[in-house]
């Protein structure tokens, strides 16, 4: 199924950090564009929010902030790292692709795989099923590779984390995790008479330090009753949070920390360092490998 935004963190904001040295605190620019090809992108409140840090752009999930990291890294580029937790491209790379439209998409294993990279510190294991263990055979390792630097995976779950603080909070689980959902285009909206702001699909791709778990609901044929309303849409979020509850460990585990982190308290109006004169409500903590950190 198309992924949503859920390809978002592996598509355009971790190539982002990998490649251009990007903290998450760097600013981006959310003002209206539109497709090269001339076509209309919106994001999901229809509003623009001008200079933002991409912490709030990938917190919010916006989708202008997503296509032009596509486009600054490079679509080949953000793909080449998305191939490496296993998300080939289609056939055609498309602009699309950075806000989660595809022709086909991924399977709920093969997104959540590619999340477990995330929570291994950048490293992608492909996760397998033993089904049984015929005499007293050893078991061949799985495949692993590293798929992104341990800064990169670092820096995207800390935003990560943010998300999941916002939404399936639980008390004593450290939580990364991403939202995702797909609209129906409009011609779809008016042959089977379904509702505006209808989902199809609906994603919550969460993660402790030890545990992945990837939700995916929706429907895989149209009809004028197989969508989601708004509330709907949550149900994948409430499956998420009574599973990992039930699975992962209840501790204050963390996600390993580099030690080339940089920790700055910047003003988020123009991405520099706070002042005694910025006002509390827009300091923020950000994150930078050392040496691309601000210093003015």
């Amino acid at each position: 199924h198309q992924p949503g935004s859920t390809i978002k963190p592996i598509l355009d904001f971790a190539p982002a950090i990998e490649y251009l040295n990007y903290g998450t605190g760097t600013l981006i620019d959310d003002s209206k564009i539109n497709y090269q090809n001339g076509s209309s992108i919106h994001n999901w409140d229809y509003k623009y929010k001008g200079l933002i840090t991409i912490r709030q752009a990938l917190v919010e999930s916006r989708n202008i902030p997503s296509l032009k990291l596509f486009n600054e890294v490079g679509p080949e580029k953000c793909f080449n790292l998305a191939c490496k937790v296993g998300l080939n491209p289609e056939k055609d790379i498309y602009e699309a692709n950075s806000i989660g439209g595809f022709t086909y998409g991924y399977s709920v294993l093969e997104m959540t795989n590619a999340y477990q990279a995330l929570a291994n510190n950048g490293i992608y294991i492909e996760g397998k099923t033993i089904r049984y263990v015929e005499g007293a055979k050893k078991i061949k390792g799985a495949v692993q590779n590293v798929a992104m630097s341990y800064q990169t995976a670092y820096m995207i779950n800390d935003m990560l984390i943010d998300i999941a603080e916002a939404t399936t909070p639980i008390k004593g689980l450290l939580i990364a995790a991403k939202t995702g959902q797909t609209n129906f285009d409009s011609n779809t909206l008016k042959n089977y008479n379904i509702p505006k702001g209808a989902v199809k699909d609906s994603w919550y791709i969460g993660y402790t330090p030890d545990k992945v778990l990837g939700i995916w609901t929706g429907f895989s044929n149209v009809s004028s009753t197989n969508y989601f309303d708004q509330a709907e849409k949550n149900i994948c979020r409430n499956i998420f949070k009574e599973l990992i509850s039930k699975y992962a460990p209840y501790n204050h585990n963390s996600f390993y920390k580099p030690d080339d982190i940089i920790y700055s308290i910047i003003d988020n109006r123009n991405g520099l360092l706070a002042t005694n004169d910025t006002p509390y409500k827009n300091r923020r903590q950000d994150i930078y490998l050392k040496g691309s950190e601000h210093t003015s």
